[in-house]
This record gives structure tokens, C-alpha cells and sequence, in this order.
């Protein structure tokens, strides 16, 4: 059985970041039937643009929230939150002029991130699927999650 692949947007993807969401990216890969990977931010065009291109590509994509704290390998930082990401990629989606498949989004970001701005944030809860804190001590039951959207 083919593996249920997944965009992992975060700015952490960079080479400067990327020890620190690896164990979290292994911890999900423990269920076999998914595999993470990881993409580095960038600002919102050039993001937008990477993002459409490999879409159809993946099963899912999730987005770290915060896109803009840590600059990326060319030494750009994003200027986005996931939400504004989110909202234009389903837009996007809905453009039948870009053969882009509906696939689903999940947000991640730390316990504290989610509390100060995400949960307050209540317009843009309907542009996830699925939302999980990448603190967890779930994560073996959150790549369940993950899977069963397949």
C-alpha cells in the first residue's frame, strides 16, 4: 500500500530549523502509513506559487500557524500566518481553471501559539480539517488521525 503523503509547510524547514521539528516529523512517520514532508516557508507569492505546483502531488498538506518567524535556505522570511495560506489555496482549489484537488488541511503549532492568536482567530477555524499542538504527547494518535482521512 502506497504511503499517505504530506506537505509539511513550516518555517523551521529551513536547514537552520529543521533538528527542531524532526522529532516530531519522526514521531508521526512511527504509523507507516504516512510519510511528512517537510517545506520551507517563504513570502506569500513565491509560497503560493511552490505550493500549486506540487499540490496534486500530496494527500494532505499541514501548516505550521506561525510561516514568519525563521527565515528560509535563500534567506527569505514569511510574511503569513497559515490562515491567509489556507484561505487562498482554497481558493484556489475552488478555480476550476487550476485542476487542483481538494485534499485536506491540518494546522499544527505549539499549545501556547494556538491559545494566543489561533483559538481567538474563530474565522479562520473552518479552513482546517484537522488541527493538532505539535507539544503533544499524543502524536502516535494524532498520525492516526492523519491517516484516516485517507
Amino acid at each position: 500500500m502506497a504511503k499517505y503523503n504530506i506537505l509539511y509547510v513550516d518555517d523551521d524547514a529551513s536547514k537552520h530549523g529543521l533538528e527542531q521539528i524532526q522529532p516530531m516529523i519522526d514521531t508521526l512517520e512511527e504509523n507507516e502509513k504516512i510519510k511528512i514532508h517537510p517545506f520551507q516557508s517563504a513570502p506569500f507569492d513565491k509560497l503560493s506559487e511552490q505550493i500549486t505546483n506540487v499540490l496534486n502531488d500530496y494527500d494532505a498538506i499541514i501548516f505550521d500557524y506561525q510561516l514568519d518567524d525563521r527565515a528560509n535556505d535563500e534567506g527569505q522570511r514569511g510574511n503569513m500566518k497559515a490562515p491567509v495560506i489556507a484561505q487562498h489555496l482554497r481558493t484556489e482549489i475552488t478555480n476550476t481553471d487550476n485542476s487542483l484537488k481538494d485534499i485536506p488541511f491540518i494546522l499544527c503549532s505549539t499549545n501556547e501559539k494556538l491559545q494566543k492568536s489561533f483559538t481567538s482567530d474563530s474565522t479562520s477555524h473552518d479552513l482546517f480539517d484537522f488541527m493538532f499542538k505539535k507539544d503533544s504527547g499524543n502524536l502516535l494518535i494524532v498520525a492516526e488521525r492523519i491517516s484516516a482521512f485517507r
